[in-house]
């Protein structure tokens, strides 16, 4: 036929309505898919010869672990054409911190990758850890926390996961009745949100040896269910090196506050920094009138060597040397004393310079001789 013939004209109008028919059923096919995604993602994806699923795991900003599929779906056009619709479907973990079925296993269950590694974070630590809930039950320990509870706790004590934090400190008598009671105090201030931390120093000591542990408790940042960290870790090093510190500067402060010389420190400036109560003895003056002379110890010393000892003395602040400098002074009470004044620059390790002591040693007796 040619293309003027009328049976041409119909067969391209039966063409033009096939194809606007078939463009809209793609559209609709297409719509429809779009509809019945959300169901999909409910029910998850059926399967299918020509799918493949792969599983996947993804840690959100949350910090809860998500784990489920993705799966991709192929389908055929009529023009022979492959088109792919993809489908995810996640399950939100347990979460984060959950109490484990038996000590050791990750928390938040053994297939979950991110909330196992928060696990093994917390068991490197060598401070006893411990989270709690908003009602102070124990969701999860480490290591070091379940081995010291073993090892110190009598049986049927133990404050393991799944345990009431906050009933073993109310329980608690004995010596440290008191301390479990105040820190079971700072973590319910802590959980009501009325500070957001507490620590706490007290000892623990053992029939073997002294022990000082710092408990410390800290609020989770974030809106979600109210949990906190508890943290215990020894501080028995701390507390003996300081003891020893103390017992050493109370050994040279009953050294140096009784010898009958006096004893002075002065700061790089010059301003009197430390003086011992000997200089009463010498000078009449008290420690406290000592620290309220302006320019001491200038003014002690009599006219005729006000500008010697004055010398002498911003010899000293510049950092020299000086031996059995004497002098005479004029005390309290008027009367004048001979003094012998020997000074040498103090510094730190690092060279910085601390300031000069002087020692001052009353030698009117062997003047007079």
């Amino acid at each position: 036929n040619s293309p003027a013939s009328p049976r041409a004209g119909a067969v391209s109008a039966r063409k033009r309505a096939y194809l606007r028919t078939t463009h809209f059923q793609r559209q609709n096919n297409h719509m429809r898919a779009r509809l019945s995604l959300p169901r999909m993602l409910a029910t998850g994806p059926v399967s299918a010869p020509n799918s493949s699923r792969r599983k996947f795991q993804r840690v959100p900003p949350c910090g809860c672990a998500e784990r489920g599929y993705r799966q991709k779906r192929t389908h055929l056009k009529k023009s022979g054409k492959a088109w792919s619709l993809v489908v995810a479907k996640t399950a939100k973990a347990d979460e984060a911190f959950a109490a484990p079925k038996t000590p050791g296993e990750p928390v938040g269950g053994a297939h979950s990758e991110s909330t196992g590694f928060a696990q093994a974070m917390i068991d490197a630590l060598s401070a006893h850890l411990c989270v709690l809930d908003g009602a102070g039950k124990i969701l999860t320990a480490n290591r070091a926390w379940r081995e010291w509870a073993a090892a110190n706790l009598p049986a049927g004590r133990a404050i393991a996961e799944g345990a009431s934090y906050l009933a073993g400190c109310d329980a608690a008598a004995g010596p440290g009745a008191d301390v479990a009671g105040a820190f079971a105090a700072g973590i319910r201030a802590v959980l009501r949100g009325e500070r957001p931390e507490f620590s706490l120093e007290y000892p623990c000591h053992s029939p073997a040896e002294p022990r000082w542990f710092i408990g410390r408790v800290a609020r989770f940042a974030g809106a979600g269910p109210v949990r906190v960290v508890v943290t215990h870790e020894n501080i028995t090093a701390r507390r003996q090196a300081e003891a020893a510190l103390q017992a050493s500067e109370e050994k040279l402060r009953a050294i140096v506050e009784n010898t009958a010389d006096v004893e002075c420190w002065f700061n790089p400036d010059g301003t009197l920094r430390w003086v011992n109560p000997a200089v009463e003895n010498v000078t009449g003056y008290t420690v406290a009138e000592s620290f309220a002379m302006a320019g001491f110890p200038l003014p002690l010393f009599a006219a005729e060597d006000a500008a010697r000892g004055t010398a002498g003395f911003r010899a000293a602040v510049a950092e020299s040397r000086g031996h059995d400098f004497e002098a005479s002074l004029v005390r309290k009470d008027g009367t004048g004393r001979w003094v012998s004044v020997s000074w040498q620059p103090i510094c730190a390790h690092d060279g910085t310079s601390l300031g000069h002591r002087a020692s001052v040693r009353d030698i009117t007796e062997r003047k007079r001789a």
